[in-house]
């Protein structure tokens, strides 16, 4: 489960990255670069502390051990998944 754990954080981290560098272009007169890059920042920041908090509850309703801890990274990779997928539709919504 740790590897698995691992590769959606991997591929979270390079989504996230990649917006923030397609975003670092000089802004325009349509398209505030700077601005929706700092806001997705924001964003991403608290994304993590919601995630850290909801997978954290999640494993406090199973017991000690194992099963907690394979709760808890369940939860955070199908939050890493979800959030991959969300952030490469950030430029189709």
């Amino acid at each position: 489960m740790k590897d698995l754990s691992d590769e959606a954080e991997a591929e979270l981290n390079a989504s996230y990255r990649g917006m923030i560098s397609r975003l670092s272009t000089p802004d325009t007169v349509q398209i505030p670069y700077a601005k929706i890059r700092e806001t997705l920042r924001l964003a991403q920041r608290s994304w993590v502390a919601y995630r850290e908090a909801d997978c954290q509850a999640l494993s406090l309703i199973h017991e000690e051990g194992h099963g907690r801890d394979m709760a808890y990274l369940g939860c955070m990779t199908k939050r890493a998944r979800a959030r991959t997928i969300e952030l490469g539709a950030f430029w189709q919504e």
